[in-house]
């Protein structure tokens, strides 16, 4: 039996490398997005985020970049096994280009991944 995703968006599983600027001080960090859904995703090991952080950010998909805007809304949680501090952010804005790049990927892996990689 599967168990079925509760959130509204479902989220992949997969990390992707993330370059991101603190709008508040311009300071730049690199991390790796996971948990990656069409309205937000999680960072790992962030730099002194806070909630209410607005970041630019860049995630790199298949050789193209992603950007945008997002605000973090959750800090300081550990993924497990690791021992890893984690963020949480929601994605406020992206380019056309962008939510047209990341809603594709998002969407070809999750219909991989129903229906197993077949074609009809």
């Amino acid at each position: 039996m599967h168990s079925m995703e509760r959130r509204r968006h479902a989220r992949l599983s997969i990390a992707l490398p993330i370059t991101y600027w603190k709008v508040h001080d311009g300071s730049v960090h690199r991390s790796m997005a996971f948990d990656i859904a069409k309205r937000g995703f999680s960072l790992k090991q962030p730099q002194e985020l806070i909630i209410e952080d607005i970041i630019h950010f860049e995630i790199k998909i298949l050789e193209k970049a992603v950007t945008g805007t997002a605000k973090v809304l959750w800090s300081g949680g550990v993924v497990e096994r690791s021992n890893t501090e984690r963020a949480g952010c929601i994605v406020l804005t992206l380019t056309e280009r962008s939510r047209a790049v990341f809603y594709s990927f998002i969407d070809g892996i999750m219909n991989k991944l129903t229906h197993g990689g077949c074609h009809s």
